[in-house]
């Protein structure tokens, strides 16, 4: 198990061991779970590293599972696009044509075979009156990624984590 950076005061940033870069050769997107609570979307282009949160501004789903062109991943669940030097939202999600049905569980299962905790879409009744999905839609934000800073020691890809 990782051992988890002691920091002395919030203001010191720790540099964190994330993988070999090497580790990217198989793969244009890997996930590297740091903690329970920080799971980091790692690629490469351009001859550059990058990381970010690996879950979407949107609705959290794991983005090392999506596709990425460029500097560009998009989300294997709504296909919002994010870029991964800025964590910008490009493209915001396609609500009104979501991934099929037949993609979103291929997507689940190839998630649960790598050991990744994806939650199902649960069906609730409205509270307090019925809404309509354009209203509720026309509430939900796309947030931007939080990014990381990599450095490239020996061959080990390294974050900053405050």
């Amino acid at each position: 198990m990782m051992a988890r950076p002691s920091l002395e005061s919030e203001n010191e940033v720790s540099m964190v061991r994330l993988c070999a870069a090497s580790d990217l050769s198989e793969s244009p997107l890997i996930r590297v779970t740091l903690r329970e609570d920080l799971d980091i979307c790692v690629s490469k282009a351009g001859g550059k590293f990058y990381a970010v949160a690996d879950r979407c501004g949107h609705s959290n789903a794991p983005l090392s599972k999506g596709e990425v062109e460029g500097t560009v991943v998009t989300c294997p669940l709504h296909l919002a696009q994010f870029d991964l030097m800025t964590g910008a939202v490009v493209r915001p999600p396609n609500q009104a044509t979501p991934r099929p049905e037949g993609a979103a569980v291929a997507a689940v299962a190839s998630a649960a075979a790598n050991g990744s905790a994806v939650a199902a879409p649960v069906q609730t009744a409205p509270v307090g009156g019925a809404v309509s999905g354009a209203a509720i839609r026309a509430l939900i934000r796309t947030l931007p990624l939080k990014t990381f800073n990599v450095e490239v020691r020996g061959g080990e890809l390294f974050i900053e984590l405050p």
